[in-house]
């Protein structure tokens, strides 16, 4: 529960003792997405979105911390994961961050994955693909070539919006699988 400061600090010193190797992070994105943009056109609306970001910096400049720990390691390899067209990509926190992994000559990389290319499909029309992207930045110039996957253009897809909403978030299991094979390979 990152919203109490004993965590990111209880955090950092397991980092520090245990030293993994690899570090997936994402934090809701609501905030960030293009729906709540459209949300906000009365005074009411704008403050209430204002103290979601205010919230959602936190958190994120929370999570970065622990992420900032590991990436001293130059083994290890970090992943933060947002959807490809979240607005909360150009907050101050994630440019600090990949500064912070520049200096330490540790670049991230961008990684495009669409949630069809690995076989995700509507659980309200059955067969039909839904359309997902996500964006990880990453530490792992290998992770691209190996995970990183576009929409082969070959079908068309439905929308991930209301009921298909929770069920795309979550990554198909041929997503989850060749995430695995990678960090099993040690690329």
């Amino acid at each position: 529960d990152f919203s109490k400061s004993r965590t990111e600090k209880s955090l950092v010193v397991e980092v520090r003792k245990k030293r993994p190797v690899k570090a997936w992070l994402s934090v809701p994105c609501t905030a960030w997405s293009a729906a709540q943009n459209g949300n906000k056109k009365s005074k009411k609306q704008r403050r209430m979105l204002q103290r979601k970001r205010a919230e959602s910096r936190s958190l994120l400049k929370k999570a970065l911390a622990i992420l900032g720990e590991i990436v001293k390691d130059p083994t290890a390899d970090v992943y933060f994961e947002w959807p490809e067209n979240c607005h909360g990509w150009q907050v101050l926190e994630l440019k600090a961050f990949r500064k912070h992994c520049a200096a330490l000559e540790r670049p991230l990389h961008r990684v495009l994955v669409h949630g069809c290319a690995y076989g995700l499909r509507s659980q309200r029309w059955p067969g039909k693909f839904l359309r997902r992207a996500w964006a990880i930045e990453t530490t792992d110039p290998a992770f691209k070539e190996s995970v990183g996957k576009k929409c082969p253009g070959n079908h068309r897809h439905r929308s991930s919006m209301g009921s298909e909403v929770a069920h795309s978030a979550r990554h198909p299991w041929r997503m989850a699988q060749a995430v695995a094979q990678h960090w099993a390979r040690g690329v």
